[in-house]
């Protein structure tokens, strides 16, 4: 084999290592494994209507009192369909309100994906709106909120909600 040969084909499995390297990182990133640290903030809660499956609407910022974990998802996102589970299991709990906001544009990709009845911790929103009050640019995004309204920790990327590390970062009164 003239060198020629072996430094294209070197070159090729260097360039294959490291495409398999990135894929599989880009992989990782927002599941469970891959999951960032939450982000503390301080952030009142913003106004943001939300439709439920019932017909009925409702405003975010009505919920100030009590603990909330407010999260926003979409069934075309491959992380939110991983931890929905999770989140509508913990959803179940009484210590605090689990919201659940789907960014679709209506109520029949989430049905659908539900294979069911849609909870009442699900919720539609609109995406852009969500964008411009929350900031949210990526999916899945969730912020835990306060009894008196503030936004105090922001996760990005997707977790399982249901392992004692996740929780662990949670607030004590809303375990």
């Amino acid at each position: 084999m003239n060198k020629y040969v072996r430094a294209t084909v070197s070159l090729v499995a260097v360039q294959a290592v490291l495409l398999g390297g990135y894929l599989l990182v880009g992989e990782r990133r927002g599941s469970a494994a891959g999951a960032q640290a939450p982000e503390i903030i301080a952030l009142p809660l913003p106004d943001l209507v939300v439709r439920y499956a019932d017909g009925s609407s409702g405003n975010v910022a009505d919920l100030r009192g009590q603990p909330i974990l407010l999260h926003f998802w979409a069934t075309w996102c491959p992380p939110c369909r991983d931890e929905l589970p999770g989140l509508l299991a913990l959803a179940e709990g009484e210590r605090m309100r689990v919201l659940l906001v789907a960014l679709d544009k209506d109520w029949g990709p989430v049905r659908r994906f539900l294979d069911a009845t849609v909870p009442a911790s699900i919720a539609l929103a609109d995406g852009n709106e969500v964008e411009r009050l929350f900031g949210v640019h990526e999916l899945p995004e969730t912020f835990v909120v306060d009894h008196t309204g503030s936004m105090t920790l922001r996760f990005r990327g997707g977790r399982d909600w249901t392992t004692a590390a996740t929780l662990d970062l949670l607030p004590q009164e809303i375990r």
